[in-house]
């Protein structure tokens, strides 16, 4: 079920031919591209307890980043809607005129270093209700752990991947993001700068795939590159300090 719900992202096949893990990975490979690009993206915070100050940074970065993009290839920007999810407000509704739903979804989840992703999907869910996904949105994320490295992260985007799978939405793919205790402290520093370098590119490259309307891997595919076959559709970003000096700045 998992590789059938993330191949939706690049139209539909024969059920039969997911059966076989193989033919499954060639389908991946040679199926036409369908793109589609959004109109209504939700930008998803799950923090449960309040608006979370690195789920903020990420966001900023990608809707501006986005927005520049579109505007210097003439194409129209789609709107974006930030909402937050925490456990006295459910959810921070939409206060548009035009109430309609999300064709798209971009989800930040941070972590502390020492915390469970499982608590996150349950505040996907009631945020999912709240901001109207369409039947079949595409799902993005972008998962951050204060540990220094983003193994925390990627069993995040996999819980997420799981909740997609139930049928809620297509898995399109995400970021995991490891020592993220740099990213608020280093949100005005340089984009392309040595700190923030390998994020900015992995979340450009986040932005292909949903301006293309496709999952992660096959955005890299359209652009000359390949993913990690080991994390289907997840960009990992490592620490860009090494691990004595990240932990000096995390106690900081």
């Amino acid at each position: 079920m998992r590789g059938a719900k993330r191949d939706s992202c690049r139209g539909e096949h024969d059920a039969a031919s997911f059966a076989n893990p193989h033919a499954q990975q060639v389908l991946r490979r040679a199926r036409p591209v369908e793109l589609h690009a959004p109109g209504r993206i939700a930008l998803i915070d799950t923090n449960p307890n309040t608006a979370d100050p690195a789920a903020q940074a990420v966001f900023d970065d990608f809707s501006d980043a986005l927005t520049a993009y579109a505007r210097s290839s003439s194409s129209s920007v789609p709107d974006m809607v930030r909402f937050a999810c925490n456990k006295q407000v459910e959810v921070a509704r939409d206060d548009s005129d035009e109430p309609k739903g999300f064709d798209a979804a971009v989800i930040a989840v941070s972590l502390p270093a020492d915390a469970s992703s499982a608590h996150h999907v349950d505040m996907l869910e009631r945020a999912w209700r709240a901001c109207t996904l369409e039947q079949h949105a595409r799902v993005y994320a972008i998962a951050m752990t204060d540990a220094y490295a983003p193994d925390a992260a990627r069993d995040a985007l996999l819980d997420l991947e799981t909740y997609c799978d139930r049928g809620y939405a297509i898995w399109c793919g995400g970021i995991a993001l490891g020592a993220g205790n740099l990213i608020v402290r280093t949100h005005t520093s340089p984009r392309m700068g040595t700190l923030r370098r390998t994020r900015s590119q992995a979340i450009d490259r986040l932005i292909a795939a949903v301006r293309l309307g496709t999952n992660v891997d096959q955005a890299l595919e359209l652009a000359g590159g390949s993913g990690d076959p080991s994390t289907p559709d997840i960009l990992t970003v490592s620490c860009p300090l090494p691990r004595f000096l990240y932990r000096h700045i995390a106690k900081a």
